[in-house]
């Protein structure tokens, strides 16, 4: 299939890749299904060991929609922001590798962005798990936009980019970026560069994004090290000190770090004083978390149980919950 005759763009899509070699097809023929037809799209091969790579390579041989970077690898912010320095499209939109978009999503985002003049247009999405497509709704408080910031922090609302088609001039007005050697909640720091001001949203009450949580063994949100806590912690503490952020609700990311830190093997001394000041509000929150392990365990070192202690609890917990499944 050729271009679209046009020298620019109208929608850039910018997809990070690593180690997508099993499931990177399967997102760039849902791109390519769509019924909108002016975009282009760029991936980022970021430094990938595998074929990723030679497949992103392969898309762009037969549609010069596609765009290929090969780059070393930096992590996903750092693609991220590779992909966007270089985007022509009047609209910018995410899609992750191990992820697929539904054929109208592009067409039924671009039409509502231009008929309403909006900065950003915002949908719902399908949380995809082996037993089904779970319709998730993102409908706000209201739209203005440091209503949904505050909603993000809250997480009420998914503080991503690849349910939100962004204006390229609103991104490049607030010199909106993705930081690098962040490895999470990327997403997160460059919609804080733009929705704490007055832009205008739109929400759009339709589903078309599939979110698959469980196809990639490498994703960052699944796993848990000493790089990502320190992404968390930088983070926290930048949103702590944004004065444009003054007020935001950082509780749920203070307790998601604290559960990282129990599940990377943190002893309960350094659970208990991450951020010692949300303690009581998390005992109160998640009082009833017993069918959630890890927030069941930091609250059992929160009440002075032993780490060894909790970490046994936890993988029984864990086996439990498994074998309640199965036998469903």
């Amino acid at each position: 299939m050729n271009a679209i005759e046009s020298q620019t763009p109208k929608v850039s899509i910018i997809v990070p890749v690593y180690k997508a070699e099993e499931y990177i097809c399967r997102c760039l023929d849902s791109i390519l299904a769509q019924s909108f037809e002016d975009w282009e799209c760029i991936l980022v091969d970021d430094g990938s060991p595998d074929t990723s790579g030679i497949i992103c390579d392969r898309y762009a041989q037969s549609d010069d929609r596609f765009l290929v970077i090969h780059k070393e690898n930096g992590g996903v912010s750092s693609a991220r922001q590779h992909g966007l320095n270089i985007v022509k499209g009047t609209y910018v939109i995410h899609v992750d590798p191990d992820d697929w978009i539904e054929a109208g999503m592009i067409e039924a985002l671009y039409s509502l962005a231009v008929n309403t003049q909006a900065d950003v247009v915002m949908c719902d999405y399908y949380l995809d798990t082996p037993r089904g497509s779970l319709y998730t709704s993102q409908k706000p408080v209201s739209c203005k936009s440091a209503d949904i910031m505050h909603q993000i922090f809250s997480w009420e609302l998914i503080g991503v980019s690849w349910n939100k088609l962004i204006k390229r001039e609103c991104i490049e007005r607030y010199e909106a970026y993705f930081p690098n050697g962040i490895i999470i909640w990327e997403d997160v720091f460059f919609l804080s560069c733009i929705l704490p001001h007055n832009v205008k949203v739109e929400y759009l009450p339709s589903a078309y994004y599939h979110y698959d949580r469980c196809i990639n063994n490498n994703s960052i949100v699944s796993s848990n090290n000493d790089e990502k806590i320190e992404s968390m912690k930088w983070l926290i503490n930048y949103f702590g000190n944004d004065n444009a952020l003054k007020g935001a609700n950082l509780f749920y990311m203070k307790r998601y770090a604290k559960v990282c830190v129990f599940l990377n093997g943190g002893s309960a001394a350094d659970v208990a004083n991450l951020y010692a000041e949300i303690n009581d509000r998390y005992l109160k929150e998640f009082r009833f978390s017993f069918f959630d392990p890890a927030k069941n365990a930091v609250k059992m070192i929160l009440n002075g149980r032993s780490a060894g202690f909790t970490h046994l609890c936890y993988h029984i917990n864990v086996f439990l919950l498994k074998v309640k499944h199965l036998l469903r």
